[in-house]
């Protein structure tokens, strides 16, 4: 039976079976279904369009469009531009949990999710993996960008994200609450392993809160310019070949962070982040959960840190804020001990 379609609203609002019913939005809602959507529907809630590219078509810019994909909702990212949101002002909110929730998956090492449009929300969303070393996962190069409750992770042994996600010329940008395990935690293999969650050069004003990062952090020469971390800060601005960690987010092109790649005034707090990485597999670099060195300044707060590898790899792993301050992050790199607050205290410089 066809649903009830009211396009102008209610001029008093709306009360269904004793329930006010608030539509805290302005713009139009688009659906999201690869089960029953169709590319040449009008992305209704019975007729759903089935590719996000499809819905981003319907989209006007800074409407405050919203696309719903239905639980369940699947796509395959193949190339760098089969999903791309590059229309500014949209909202893609995935509906569904556990094995329904909203997946894209990720099947050539060339995949990118692509944001290229000024002020995007992407919520619940699911970018897996399906294949080793895809280069970037989501790469996102545009200004007012949020990731909200999403997930990154792996589909099968030795599945990973060389970088699950790319962060380069964008103010503002925000993860939250998200959970980012790009690949599989083998302890007997160099192989099979994810090198940096989350890389940035250039994001102003970044905040980075209330997420997990699970990883085997580690460098391998074929593939990562700089260490590879859990967070990476860089201020990589050279000419160079994907083989070399070029950021990519326009197919066939170099991105460049700018004249200096420098990040100002960022946040980093309240994570969780674990290095499974071990004093055997780092023989090709090494891993750390947080690494800013000089490239940022702004504050790095009540982060929690673990560094595995019994103590042999040391704490330095944990956290090298760089030219931001560091309050009250704790680390710890053995079983069965208490965490401890590192870097170390300051020394009190003050005079009276």
């Amino acid at each position: 039976m066809p649903r009830s379609n009211y396009p102008n609203g209610f001029k008093n609002g709306i009360t269904i079976r004793g329930t006010p019913v608030e539509v805290p939005h302005s713009g139009d809602v688009y659906w999201l279904d690869s089960g029953s959507g169709r590319s040449n529907n009008k992305g209704t809630f019975d007729r759903p369009v089935a590719t996000l590219n499809a819905a981003m078509d319907l989209c006007t810019a800074n409407n405050g469009d919203i696309i719903f994909a239905k639980a369940g909702h699947s796509e395959t990212v193949s190339t760098a531009l089969t999903q791309v949101m590059d229309v500014a002002g949209v909202s893609l909110i995935g509906l569904g949990g556990g094995t329904d929730m909203t997946t894209f998956t990720f099947s050539a090492i060339t995949s990118i999710f692509r944001i290229t449009a000024d002020n995007t929300y992407v919520e619940n969303v699911n970018f897996r993996t399906s294949i080793e070393k895809v280069t970037y996962g989501v790469a996102a190069d545009a200004d007012y960008v949020t990731l909200m409750g999403c997930k990154w992770s792996w589909e099968d042994a030795g599945d990973t994200f060389n970088t699950a996600l790319d962060v380069i010329n964008s103010d503002f940008f925000t993860l939250e609450n998200c959970f980012m395990e790009p690949g599989q935690w083998n302890p007997s293999s160099t192989s099979g392993m994810p090198q940096t969650g989350l890389r940035f050069a250039k994001a102003d004003n970044m905040v980075i809160r209330g997420n997990h990062f699970s990883g085997y952090w580690i460098s391998q020469t074929e593939a990562e310019v700089g260490n590879a971390s859990a967070i990476l800060g860089t201020t990589q601005t050279e000419t160079i070949t994907d083989a070399n960690g070029q950021f990519r987010v326009t197919p066939g092109a170099t991105r460049s962070p700018g004249t200096t790649g420098l990040s100002s005034n960022i946040l980093i707090a309240e994570n969780y982040l674990l290095n499974h990485s071990t004093e055997t597999s780092m023989v090709t670099g090494f891993g750390a959960d947080i690494d800013i060195g000089t490239v940022a300044n702004g504050l790095i707060a009540n982060n929690s840190l673990g560094i595995t590898g019994d103590g042999a790899i040391g704490m330095g792993l944990a956290l090298d804020p760089g030219s931001c301050m560091s309050i009250e992050n704790y680390a710890v790199d053995i079983i069965n001990l208490r965490a401890v607050v590192y870097p170390v205290v300051a020394a009190d410089t003050s005079t009276s």
